[in-house]
């Protein structure tokens, strides 16, 4: 049995590419609750990126996304998923490291909000995993 606190609060994304962090975005449920419906089905859910938060929570998701990227060995991509509480603190739930690629994903939106194609978001993966 694992008993957890709950923790109440906005669903953040943010993708690292390299040593830098994208800029973060937000899934906003349709309903209540971020549920399968929400996270796989058409209408489930609105990605808004930039996210509508404050400059210091972008530099502290931004920060916690790289120290967690760097902690897990990563280099290339991932992308780390928060709760950003009513105080602005953000709760790691899981980092992605084989995120979605398609051009609809979250790592292709915010690198696009970031001044990037996607084909040029495509070919700083493959530039940074030659390096490795």
């Amino acid at each position: 049995v694992l008993v957890e606190e709950r923790i109440y609060g906005r669903d953040m994304t943010v993708g690292v590419l390299g040593d830098r962090a994208l800029p973060a975005g937000e899934i906003v449920p349709a309903s209540k609750e971020f549920d399968y419906a929400a996270q796989y089905q058409s209408g489930g859910a609105r990605e808004l990126c930039p996210a509508p938060c404050t400059e210091e929570e972008h530099r502290l998701l931004g920060e916690t996304a790289l120290k967690l990227h760097h902690a897990l060995g990563l280099s290339v991509y991932s992308r780390a998923d928060f709760i950003l509480d009513a105080e602005g603190r953000p709760w790691c739930l899981e980092v992605n490291t084989l995120p979605g690629m398609t051009p609809n994903s979250l790592i292709p939106k915010a690198a696009k909000v970031a001044g990037m194609t996607y084909q040029e978001l495509c070919e700083k993966i493959v530039s940074l995993s030659l390096e490795k």
